[in-house]
C-alpha cells in the first residue's frame, strides 16, 4: 500500500500535512484565536491598521485567508489581498491598489492615483456604508515608500472612523522597519505577535490535522519519543513540524509501519539537513 492508494481509497481524506494555506486544517490556538479576535474588532470599528508578527510558518497567511472568510456573508466589506508586496515604484504600486479596488480612473501620475483612491474611499465609505479592507502578506518586503503611501492613505477619515481597514502580516524584521519610521507606528491601531508553539500545543496541532482528515489520533500515528523530537526539531514554529510529519507519514504509509518513531524522524532530519547544505 503506497500514499496515493491511502488517499483514494478513502481511508484518509486529505492530506493532514499539506502546508497550503488551508482554513479547514488550521488549528486554532489560544493565541490564533485572540489574534484573529483583535483584527475582527479592529476592521468592525474600522480603527485603520493592524500589524500581525511572526516568525516563518506561525501561520499568518492562513491567518488571513480566515479573516476574510469570517466577513464573507457581510457585504459591506470589501475585502482585497496583496500576496507579495514588492513593488518597483510609488507609481506600480497606487496603479495595483487602484486596479485591484475596480477603481475606474485614466490616473497616470502619482498625485492623481491617490486623488483617484482618495476619492473612491469617500463615495464607498460615506456614500455607499462600504468598508474597503486590504490585507497584505510578507508586509517585510515593503519599502519605506510604499509604507507612506499607506499611512497617507489612513489619513483620509471621517470624525468617528478611517475609511480604509489596513492588515498587514509580516515576519519579525518588520519591526525594525516600523521603529524607523515613527509616523507609520503612530497608525497602527493593533499589533499582534505570534510565537512559535509549546510542546503541548504543537501535539494537539498534529492531532488536530490527523482527526480532520484520517480516523486516527495523534498518538496512533507517533510514538511519544517521535512527539518529543518533532518540537525538538521544529522548536515548536508549525510548518517546520508539519513538513517533517508528513516526510515520517509518507514513510509509515509507503513501509506499513504501525508508528512513527525516532528512528524514522531521525533518518528524515538527517536527509533534510543533507538537502539543504
Amino acid at each position: 500500500m503506497n500514499y496515493q492508494s491511502v488517499l483514494f481509497n478513502g481511508s484518509m481524506r486529505k492530506n493532514p500535512f499539506s502546508i497550503s494555506p488551508d482554513p479547514q486544517l488550521f488549528y486554532f490556538s489560544r493565541q490564533h484565536v485572540e489574534c484573529l479576535q483583535a483584527l475582527e474588532s479592529s476592521i468592525r470599528l474600522r480603527s485603520g491598521m493592524s500589524v500581525v508578527l511572526g516568525g516563518v510558518g506561525m501561520g499568518k497567511t492562513t491567518v488571513g485567508r480566515i479573516l476574510i472568510r469570517l466577513f464573507q456573508d457581510k457585504p459591506e466589506y470589501i475585502f482585497r489581498l496583496i500576496l507579495d508586496p514588492q513593488f518597483n515604484s510609488e507609481l506600480e504600486f497606487l496603479a495595483h491598489l487602484s486596479q485591484l479596488f475596480e477603481i475606474k480612473t485614466k490616473a497616470q501620475t502619482v498625485l492623481e492615483y491617490k486623488e483617484a483612491l482618495q476619492n473612491f474611499l469617500y463615495f464607498k465609505g460615506i456614500n455607499e456604508k462600504k468598508i474597503p479592507v486590504l490585507i497584505i502578506d510578507e508586509g517585510q518586503k515593503l519599502s519605506p515608500a510604499m509604507m507612506e503611501i499607506i499611512r497617507g492613505l489612513l489619513n483620509y477619515e471621517t470624525n468617528e472612523f478611517k475609511l480604509l481597514q489596513v492588515v498587514i502580516l509580516a515576519q519579525m524584521e518588520f519591526t525594525e522597519q516600523i521603529r524607523s519610521m515613527p509616523n507609520f507606528m503612530d497608525r497602527i491601531a493593533a499589533a499582534y505577535v505570534l510565537d512559535p508553539f509549546s510542546e503541548e500545543e504543537l501535539i494537539r496541532m498534529i492531532d488536530h490535522r490527523l482527526r480532520k482528515t484520517t480516523s486516527e489520533h495523534v498518538l496512533d500515528v507517533f510514538s511519544e519519543p517521535a512527539l518529543k523530537q518533532i518540537y525538538e526539531y521544529s522548536h515548536g514554529f508549525p510548518r517546520k513540524a508539519i513538513n517533517l510529519c508528513q516526510q515520517a507519514y509518507l514513510v509509515r504509509v509507503n513501509e506499513q509501519l504501525e508508528r512513527i518513531d525516532e528512528d524514522v524522524l531521525t533518518h528524515n532530519i538527517r536527509r533534510k539537513e543533507v538537502t539543504y547544505v
